[in-house]
């Protein structure tokens, strides 16, 4: 049997998520979802990545952290 799942109808913004992100390269990043919140610094090698991919980092991180809950939301 296959099991098949479908993306909503409409796309959710962080403002209705409650979810921010930030990535600072000399520092660290922080996602934010809610009144949760999670903060990390990068090891050394990190600091000389471009500042897209450390953008995207926390993006990533959120999600894995909270999706219990952001599979609650309505």
């Amino acid at each position: 049997m296959v099991s098949l799942s479908f993306l909503e109808d409409g796309w959710a913004s962080s403002y209705s998520l409650r979810f921010y992100t930030d990535a600072e390269k000399s520092s660290g990043y922080g996602p934010i979802f809610g009144k949760q919140w999670a903060y990390g610094e990068w090891p050394e090698l990190w600091k000389a990545q471009n500042i897209s991919f450390l953008e995207f980092f926390p993006i990533v991180v959120g999600p894995g952290l909270w999706c219990h809950e952001l599979k609650k939301r309505e």
